[in-house]
């Protein structure tokens, strides 16, 4: 059966390009740095221009979207993502060496659960109330369980990835203002690459 939209095998890995953006904040410069991919999502552009001809005010909010759509999101913790409780494991029951008497001045040792040895009790309690985990989203420790008192670590600001980031200056805070014609030329600048025609 044809298959469309799949990427293709052994495709190089997309274009990544980094740029510095400023926004202003009480008056002065405010600069940020992103990693764009070079991989246009023609779906999220052909909704920005049917919004944008529909309601031309829309066209400035559109491009932001889009241009969010060709950020890194595995530069740091991704977009969308919030710590989760994950259960942690349980505890296995360590195997205890045990001595058993055979008779005067004789025994012999074998592990806890052996035939012929004495039930021994786990050494922690199984009624123990773990510490919450989640699981880390990216960098060195991506997918291992931490206390979840390290989940600040991922949601600061600085440890996100070059979308998180983007929305959270650009889309979240009001207390910043972007110049409408920086908006457009980081738009023409990011379709330029993903024509492979660069505008400037």
């Amino acid at each position: 059966m044809k298959r469309f939209g799949a990427t293709k095998r052994n495709a190089p890995p997309a274009r990544r390009e980094d740029f510095e953006f400023a926004v202003q904040r009480d008056g002065l410069d405010e600069v940020h740095t992103f990693t764009a991919v070079v991989n246009l999502d023609f779906v999220g552009l052909v909704q920005m221009l049917w919004n944008s001809k529909n309601d031309p005010s829309m066209a400035g909010q559109g491009m932001l979207v889009t241009i969010a759509k060709m950020l890194d999101n595995t530069d740091g913790t991704p977009n969308k993502w919030a710590p989760e409780v994950v259960k942690p494991p349980k505890r296995e029951r360590v195997p205890q060496v045990v001595e058993v008497e055979l008779g005067p001045g004789r025994s012999t040792s074998h592990w806890s659960g052996e035939v012929g040895t004495l039930p021994v009790e786990p050494e922690v309690d199984e009624d123990e109330e773990l510490p919450a985990v989640f699981r880390a989203p990216c960098g060195p420790e991506k997918g291992e369980l931490l206390p979840f008192e390290r989940a600040e670590e991922f949601l600061a600001h600085e440890a996100g990835s070059s979308r998180r980031r983007w929305r959270e200056v650009l889309l979240d805070d009001d207390e910043v203002s972007v110049k409408q014609e920086a908006i457009t030329e980081l738009f023409e600048w990011l379709m330029g690459l993903a024509a492979e025609r660069p505008t400037r």
